[in-house]
C-alpha cells in the first residue's frame, strides 16, 4: 500500500505486505506485483473481535 495514514499520526507511509504478513512500514522502495494507493486514507487493524461475549457488553431490557 502506498500513501497510507496510520492512527495517531498525520504522517503518510507505505506498507509492504508479503503472504498476508506486514513486512515493512515506512518508505518502501521498489515495485511490487500489486500496489494500492490508498490516497491518504486511514489504514488500521481489524475491528473484528473473534471472541466476544455480548452478554457482558449489552444489557437487554426485559
Amino acid at each position: 500500500m502506498r500513501n497510507a495514514k496510520l492512527r495517531f499520526t498525520n504522517e503518510r507511509v507505505d506498507i509492504a505486505i508479503e503472504n498476508g504478513v506486514i513486512k515493512e512500514i515506512g518508505k518502501v522502495y521498489g515495485t511490487h506485483k500489486l500496489e494500492i494507493n490508498v490516497k491518504g486514507n486511514l489504514v488500521t487493524e481489524s475491528f473484528v473481535n473473534p471472541h466476544l461475549h455480548l452478554c457482558k457488553y449489552l444489557h437487554f431490557s426485559k
